[in-house]
């Protein structure tokens, strides 16, 4: 009677054991499906409505950029000059305000992921401890059961013969607590790239503080040239006329050329060497083409800094070089600008002219002095038959006594030679150097 009692016991207190670890087991592997459903539902919503504004911010960037286009190809008048700085005014506003929504809506996501990997830690931290329950009731479990295998003398290999259920759901409790670090892994890694995505939007929220910069000039610009022009069109056309006659002096058709010759342009450049020593830091150099202004015009010309901003980006360059926190687009829309394309200004922010600016007043010597001296030189480089040139910037010699030069156009630390080069080849015509501009 008594070994009946205590195998009822027995078996009883098994199937109790039992139960708690499967029941411990199921509300860890049920907890992970409930929290594998719940996430990423959250913030759908709010995301759906930040993509909504992108895109109608996106449509009307669009509608704005056709609108300067078809002003752009009018003729120039002082109604369509209005007009299009108008609507270069209302599409800055429009990239700072799309701009503005994507950096809200990254914000969003990287809150967003934290939180769900914080609720996925103390969701792992969780599961430790019922894991932990479970192995230290199956441990009991076994220990009771042996004690028991001694008391009634049930024999070893039919306790062994027993199925070991929670050896088997503890491999699966492994694997799911594996898994689960891993999402959590990855749930970091997605908020690392969602910060680099965040602060790749807040660089270009620094570059929408130029365009905001760009909008302020712009409206500048627009009040100065009515006051100037007190709405009398022949009064604007006197203006254009000055530009005009600047444009001649400056090769402005060097990116049509270059599609034109893209094949004579790849003969020359396959013959050119580039310099291994007189290298310059590339930290103030500025290209005329940047995206960033290389379709903003200089002044209250039509006149884009692209083809015609050569002179205007190496002015930028030596400014940069020498401290001043400038760069084309916001110089290109400075008063001294409003009415020229080629301006030498004789002192900006410390920065002193210290040569004359006249044509044919380039002398090697001096040259040599002042980057020597470590100021870097503006030179012209002259295509003969054409009569109209480019503007570098010689800043070094290599070893072997070689120009280096920053080019507006065709990049940061090449040869003079090359300069010259490749106006040869665009022109056909023969290339001199006949103007150098120095700054202190």
């Amino acid at each position: 009677m008594f070994e009946l009692i205590s195998n009822i016991k027995y078996q009883i207190s098994n199937i109790w054991n039992r139960f708690a670890i499967t029941f411990l087991i199921f509300s860890f592997l049920f907890s992970c499906v409930i929290a594998q459903s719940t996430t990423d539902n959250s913030n759908q919503q709010q995301i759906q409505n930040k993509q909504e504004q992108i895109e109608d911010l996106q449509k009307k960037a669009e509608s704005y950029r056709q609108m300067i286009e078809m002003k752009q190809s009018k003729t120039q008048t002082l109604q369509n000059q209005i007009e299009l700085m108008e609507g270069q005014i209302a599409s800055l506003e429009n990239d700072i305000a799309k701009l503005q929504v994507q950096i809200d809506a990254t914000t969003n996501d990287i809150d967003s992921l934290v939180k769900q990997i914080g609720e996925k830690e103390k969701e792992i931290d969780y599961k430790k401890e019922l894991l932990g329950s479970a192995l230290q009731a199956y441990y009991e479990n076994n220990r009771d059961s042996l004690m028991e295998l001694m008391l009634r003398d049930v024999s070893l290999s039919s306790y062994l013969s027993q199925p070991d259920y929670v050896a088997q759901t503890g491999a699966k409790v492994d694997e799911v607590l594996t898994s689960v670090i891993s999402a959590r892994d990855e749930l970091a890694d997605s908020k690392r790239k969602l910060e680099d995505k965040n602060n790749e939007l807040k660089e270009k929220q620094g570059q929408i503080g130029e365009k905001k910069h760009y909008l302020d000039n712009e409206q500048g610009s627009k009040e100065t040239l009515l006051t100037e022009t007190r709405g009398e069109e022949q009064k604007y056309q006197e203006m254009l006329a000055r530009v005009e006659e600047q444009k001649q002096e400056l090769l402005g058709d060097i990116s049509e050329l270059s599609q034109e010759k893209s094949a004579d342009l790849a003969a020359v450049e396959a013959t050119l060497k580039k310099p291994k020593s007189g290298l310059a830091s590339t930290s103030w150099y500025f290209s005329q083409r940047d995206p960033r202004w290389g379709d903003q015009h200089i002044g209250f010309s039509n006149t884009l800094m692209k083809s015609y901003g050569c002179a205007v980006t190496a002015v930028s360059m030596v400014f940069r070089y020498h401290g001043v926190d400038i760069n084309p687009g916001v110089l290109a829309q400075q008063p001294v600008f409003y009415h020229d394309l080629i301006v030498w200004p004789k002192s900006w922010k410390g920065v002193e002219l210290a040569s004359s600016t006249g044509h044919g007043n380039i002398d090697w010597d001096t040259v040599d002095k002042e980057l020597k001296n470590k100021n870097p030189v503006i030179v012209f480089v002259k295509a003969v038959k054409r009569g109209a040139g480019h503007y570098v910037i010689i800043h070094s010699k290599d070893k072997n006594g070689e120009y280096v030069v920053h080019d507006p156009y065709w990049g940061a630390n090449i040869f003079l030679s090359s300069t010259k080069a490749y106006v040869g080849a665009l022109y056909g015509s023969g290339v001199v150097v006949d103007q150098m501009i120095v700054y202190h």
